[in-house]
């Protein structure tokens, strides 16, 4: 039987603090043939340096790809891989901050054959900057959930519990099925979870298989504590938007399945609840902006 192509991928930006146990970590998964594409999003704290020294001293079984951006993606640098260089296959996100278990890609992909998702996401343990542990994800809301990964659960909390990035893996053809990651403010996080639930094909394990870290340099959205008024609103603009964005582009792939197997009842219910909660968040971002007004920020 022919083996199924897998990737890891480890992004990595300004993180020389953290980016060596990341490394070795996916370096020591169990699994094989493995991938290990590494990407750095022009770093310039000796980020870089690290990879090279890494990568260049390895000798063990898997095949190492490495690659450096001549200017920061941001937001962009996971559709840039995705879209432009990784290929087909099996992906398995990975930051350069976070330190994952030797079984993180074996346990998935054993998960995988066990149901035929398209996108899994595992629970993780949550580490401070010294890798000191500092609590579990996902969160009680989460956890409520039970791991019910249907479209039905996504319409009803907004999320489901394969939503989590960190932990994440998906199958290219969540591309070839909806088309490649738009430009943009969304998040892939949300997008590739919410597309395997659209098919039936979403999944969860409530396995711990990383080290999640939470420190002041992450690039994820949160909000900062000390932050001004005016900041704290700025940053909840920040999430709104994304969640627009992500909410337009949920509609988007629903006319885009519909194209593809025809119009029905479900994919017609699923679009007007997500239009209703599109229409929620934009009235949010609108009273955030009149908030912003007030405090002589920005135009109405």
């Amino acid at each position: 039987m022919t083996q199924p192509r897998v990737i890891f991928v480890i992004m990595t930006y300004n993180q020389a603090q953290f980016v060596r146990p990341a490394v070795e970590s996916a370096l020591a998964q169990d699994f094989s043939p493995l991938e290990i594409l590494i990407s750095d999003d022009a770093s310039y704290d000796g980020t870089w340096e690290i990879i090279r020294e890494i990568a260049d001293a390895y000798e063990g079984p898997h095949q190492i790809r490495l690659n450096r951006n001549s200017k920061n993606l941001s937001v962009d640098h996971i559709r840039h891989l995705t879209n432009e260089l990784a290929g087909p296959g099996f992906f398995f996100l990975g930051a350069g901050d976070d330190v994952y278990m030797p079984n993180r890609v074996s346990r998935l992909m054993e998960i995988q054959r066990e149901t035929g998702a398209l996108a899994i996401s595992s629970a993780a343990h949550k580490i401070d900057a010294s890798g000191k542990r500092i609590g579990e994800h996902p969160p009680e809301h989460i956890r409520k959930l039970k791991g019910d990964c249907s479209i039905e659960t996504f319409i009803e909390a907004k999320l489901i519990p394969a939503s989590f990035g960190a932990g994440l893996m998906w199958h290219s053809d969540l591309l070839e099925i909806f088309g490649p990651i738009p430009d943009g403010p969304r998040n892939s996080d949300e997008i590739m979870p919410f597309r395997a639930a659209l098919l039936g094909k979403a999944a969860y394990t409530p396995e711990a298989l990383l080290y999640w870290r939470k420190h002041s340099n992450n690039k994820t959205l949160q909000f900062r504590r000390g932050a001004n008024e005016v900041a704290t609103l700025l940053l909840k603009e920040r999430e709104i938007q994304n969640k627009m964005a992500n909410f337009t582009s949920f509609i988007h792939d629903t006319m885009t399945l519909e194209q593809r197997t025809g119009a029905t009842p479900q994919l017609a219910n699923i679009r007007t609840e997500l239009a209703m909660h599109l229409i929620t968040l934009n009235s949010a971002h609108k009273q955030l902006r009149h908030d912003l007004a007030r405090r002589g920020w920005g135009v109405v």
